[in-house]
């Protein structure tokens, strides 16, 4: 079977969320990033256990977990989760990791890869990149170097510009179109929010 049963709810402990964290990285996707995610959409059964993503964006097919430290997260479990189910989708999937630190990911560009991923970045690697396309005015992210395609409209317009303040931000547009407004980066608006700011 695709899909397990779901399993087993911790106690609702912040805003209906099971988590601080999974309320602040919310917070962020949907109103800094302006993006619709589902919360635990649902439970899939994978070849080494089942796995309940915290977010998924079906606009962009991207999925999101909240970890507390990059180190803390089942990487084998959600590398199985994002090929097996890539497999059945029969289209490309994101995986990505949001955590005070900052976000981590797979390596997994729209187009070509077959047997699965081969690189995890970490936080500190850097490259998990916040896309805007001026194109749709929308945002998705990304991993590695080169040039993407967007995820929501499909434009590919070549190189990135990495002129923003957060140095994160790479923008997908074309010379004829405006620049997109930057983005703040999670790690930001998580301090913010704890200093109450927010």
């Amino acid at each position: 079977m695709e899909y397990a049963e779901r399993g087993r709810l911790k106690p609702i402990q912040e805003h209906g969320f099971k988590s601080k964290l999974e309320y602040i990285a919310y917070l962020w996707l949907t109103k800094i990033c302006n993006l619709t995610v589902q919360y635990e959409p649902f439970t899939f059964k994978t070849s080494v256990g089942n796995y309940t993503p915290d977010f998924f964006c079906k606009e962009t097919n991207q999925y999101f977990e909240c970890k507390p430290f990059h180190n803390t997260g089942a990487w084998d479990l959600y590398k199985h989760f994002s090929i097996e189910k890539k497999r059945i989708d029969k289209k490309d999937n994101d995986f990505f990791i949001i955590t005070p630190e900052g976000m981590g990911g797979f390596e997994n560009c729209f187009g070509g890869f077959t047997n699965g991923f081969t690189t995890i970045y970490s936080p500190n690697d850097n490259y998990v990149y916040y896309c805007c396309c001026s194109h749709c005015q929308k945002i998705s992210f990304h991993t590695g170097e080169g040039n993407y395609r967007c995820r929501h409209c499909g434009e590919h317009e070549g190189d990135h510009d990495q002129q923003s303040f957060d140095k994160k931000v790479r923008y997908l547009y074309p010379d004829e179109n405006p620049k997109p407004k930057e983005i703040m980066s999670f790690e930001k608006y998580y301090l913010i929010f704890y200093n109450g700011a927010i």
